[in-house]
């Protein structure tokens, strides 16, 4: 911050001076006797009712820099001005060719537009000014309007419009009618979104709304529906989940990336369709995550026909860190005691297991089955090669749930290593792990009812429940078993 003063340090063996009338020396905490000795400045940049309320400390660290952090302040509560760091601020440049620091009334102005009508708290506000300085240069009454087209035309309440001009303080430059407001009209008619969508898009990726319609918006949807043959509710609802798709540039990111996966991978748009309408994060993933997705999952012996399958079926895969996936294969290999060939039919069967969290589900899940069910190593080795959508299920409205139930009807859940060992009258009162996850809540409950019969045995063959799996904590979206079987 540059200060119409000069600073200077009263050390032992050093002179003093005579400190300005217009400034205060305050002692330096553990120097002893050293002060901030202000010498009289040149006028003051500061207004001349003001300047007599400020006070300066300068903090010299010697051990780990000789960088002095100045920090301003004011002595009356009131004066939100004084609140924020303008050793920051004043180093900003609006813009490139901007010359010299902001003028001292374009950031209190700002300060104050953010604090009291915004709503940031001042060390928030100081944050958004050093992140877009291009604020210091629009006019408060430019951005009021703005703020006015947040509040009523997009329905954001306040604790919102604080959250966004938070986290994007950006949105506030924004042109309303050249920008926001066509972009608004677009996906409130074009997309057919709700009010109530509209606003949820909005406070995700407040970035859409710079956005032009017809240089952008309208071909990325195009291309969408045109050429990846996405019917307008499909687009509509990957876009509420991922509206990050929207600021992705057709040219310089998507059309590349449909190239990379048809050369890659042999993906044809229609199946680009199917995993976004499945997964729609996976158009985000970086081709270098793919990549090495692809050689992580190649080095286990995973074929590329599997990886190509598992791509269509659990691209969520191809989103997760090295560390993450090594970590699940680690943990199946020396806690479940998977050999190499074993652990690629587990990958192969259900890639899914390689997204969910080794601690606490996995271990969680396989300890309950373990004690519950007696199982040996060998015989939970068995059960996960057979069936391993078990590990997908969650441990209390699932596999807990459906075995206790079972106890109370007097049906025995029979594991695949000791069915061939069992006697035929015993086993009429027995059914398998699987037989007794897949189905949906309304089929288990309505066959296995709390009573000693076996008329569930009537209705045939049990039916897969695709969306039994417990989705995963960062994951909406589940995957059809039946793929996998």
């Amino acid at each position: 911050m540059v200060l119409h003063a000069v600073l200077c340090l009263s050390l032992q063996g050093v002179g003093s001076f005579t400190p300005s009338p217009f400034f205060q020396g305050r002692p330096m905490d553990g120097q002893g006797g050293g002060r901030v000795l202000l010498l009289p400045p040149p006028p003051p940049i500061f207004p001349h009712a003001l300047r007599d309320k400020v006070w300066v400390t300068w903090s010299v660290s010697c051990k780990q820099s000789g960088k002095a952090d100045i920090q301003t302040k004011w002595t009356e509560e009131g004066d939100l001005f004084g609140l924020v760091n303008m050793s920051k601020l004043m180093y900003c440049k609006p813009f490139p060719s901007h010359v010299g620091p902001p003028k001292i009334e374009s950031v209190r102005q700002s300060v104050e537009f953010l604090v009291k009508e915004v709503g940031l708290p001042p060390s928030q506000a100081t944050k958004a000014l050093s992140s877009c300085p291009q604020l210091l240069a629009i006019n408060v009454s430019r951005q009021r309007d703005k703020l006015l087209f947040l509040r009523e035309e997009i329905g954001f309440s306040d604790d919102v419009i604080i959250k966004v001009v938070s986290r994007f303080p950006h949105i506030l430059k924004y042109n309303v009618q050249r920008n926001m407001r066509p972009t608004l009209t677009f996906i409130s008619t074009s997309l057919d979104f709700s009010d109530d969508e509209i606003r949820s898009v909005l406070e995700r990726q407040p970035g859409v709304l710079q956005l032009r319609v017809d240089d952008n918006l309208h071909p990325k949807v195009f291309f969408m529906v045109q050429e990846l043959g996405l019917r307008r509710d499909d687009l509509k609802k990957i876009l509420l989940v991922n509206p990050m798709i929207l600021t992705l540039s057709l040219e310089n990111y998507i059309r590349p990336k449909m190239e990379f996966l048809k050369n890659e991978f042999d993906l044809e748009p229609m199946d680009v369709a199917k995993i976004l309408k499945l997964h729609p994060p996976f158009l985000t993933y970086t081709q270098e995550s793919i990549r090495n997705t692809f050689a992580y999952l190649a080095g286990f012996g995973v074929m590329q026909a599997d990886i190509r399958r598992a791509m269509r079926h659990c691209p969520q895969i191809f989103g997760l860190r090295s560390a993450r996936l090594q970590e699940n294969i680690d943990f199946l290999r020396e806690q479940v005691f998977l050999t190499p060939p074993q652990l690629t039919q587990v990958i192969c069967s259900y890639p899914r297991i390689l997204t969910y969290k080794v601690e606490p589900k996995i271990r969680a899940k396989l300890s309950y089955l373990t004690e519950e069910l007696d199982l040996s190593p060998q015989e939970l080795v068995q059960e996960i090669l057979h069936f391993p959508q078990l590990l997908g299920y969650s441990l209390d409205k699932r596999l807990r749930n459906r075995i206790q139930h079972l106890q109370r009807c007097g049906i025995a859940v029979i594991l695949r290593a000791r069915k061939e060992r069992s006697p035929g009258r015993e086993r009429r009162k027995a059914i398998t792990l699987k037989s007794a996850m897949t189905p949906s809540d309304s089929i288990f409950f309505s066959r296995y009812k709390e009573k000693d019969t076996l008329h569930w045995l009537a209705y045939g063959t049990i039916r897969y429940d695709p969306y039994g799996v417990e989705k995963d904590e960062e994951d909406k979206f589940s995957i059809d078993l039946t793929d996998f079987h």
